[in-house]
């Protein structure tokens, strides 16, 4: 699987990308999904609220997250979590007023050590002219997007140590 990479189908487009990062793959996998921590990696502004009392996620936990669209500066999603195989597998699906994505983070061991995270966002694919410029939008800008989050990830890992 590259590091980075688009695909579409009829209805949905995924992007996808991996990094390779110091530590234990159940450190990571715990860092990952403490959702409270996302903001500390979001490449761009994210709050946390509504989670369960205690903080602890499980199949059907929801939460709700805010960040930042253009011409929308508080755009809400309303989170479930759909899949949780600790240490291995978080899947989050959010819904918004244009449909439901799904985050999908794989941890797992690195090829030389340490982990190897891999996250996908699935997004439901617009009709009409919107949606041809899907695959390019997804290229250009969800993958880079991801890749800075992972980065991002990295450092906050390291600052938590």
């Amino acid at each position: 699987m590259p590091d980075a990479a688009w695909s579409a189908g009829r209805s949905t487009a995924v992007a996808r990308a991996a990094i390779e990062l110091p530590g234990d793959p159940a450190e990571v996998f715990a860092f990952v999904a403490d959702v409270s921590r996302h903001p500390l990696w979001s490449p761009k502004a994210l709050r946390i609220t509504d989670l369960p009392a205690g903080g602890e996620l499980g199949v059907g936990a929801t939460f709700v997250s805010r960040g930042v669209l253009p011409g929308d500066k508080d755009h809400r999603n309303d989170v479930v979590v759909v899949e949780l195989d600790v240490p291995r597998l978080l899947v989050l699906e959010s819904t918004d007023a244009t449909g439901t994505y799904r985050n999908t983070f794989r941890v797992g061991p690195g090829p030389g050590g340490g982990t190897r995270l891999v996250r996908e966002l699935e997004l439901p694919r617009p009709g009409g002219l919107l949606g041809v410029t899907t695959p390019l939008f997804v290229r250009l800008v969800l993958v880079r997007d991801l890749r800075k989050g992972l980065r991002l990830l990295s450092r906050a890992l390291r600052a938590a140590g």
